[in-house]
């Protein structure tokens, strides 16, 4: 079990990422760091290998990958909010081996 952390800077409304695609596994803490400290959410479909579907925090939000978590490629949707304006992003997480 690891930790991953994947950095957030939204600039304009255009994303960087430490890592556009993370590679986890199960038993896996993910945590996202917005670096401009803004309110932003994190959501995955109903078939999420996270131990919840949504998320939402000011700066960290943070995650654990299930232990039992199913091989595959989950898009996921990240939103920032910055005033009066809501930027939005799909990165990938994969999760190469089941648990």
């Amino acid at each position: 079990m690891a930790l991953k952390t994947i950095t957030i800077n939204v600039n304009d409304g255009n994303f960087t990422y430490s890592e556009l695609v993370a590679y986890v596994d199960p038993g896996d803490d993910i945590e996202w760091i917005c670096e401009n400290e803004y309110d932003f959410a994190i959501h995955l479909s109903r078939c999420s290998p996270l131990n919840k579907g949504r998320f939402r925090g000011k700066k960290i939000i943070k995650a654990n990958v299930e232990k039992d978590a199913k091989r595959g490629i989950y898009k996921y949707f990240v939103a920032v909010y910055y005033g009066e304006e809501i930027w939005t992003d799909d990165p990938v997480l994969i999760v190469p081996r089941p648990g």
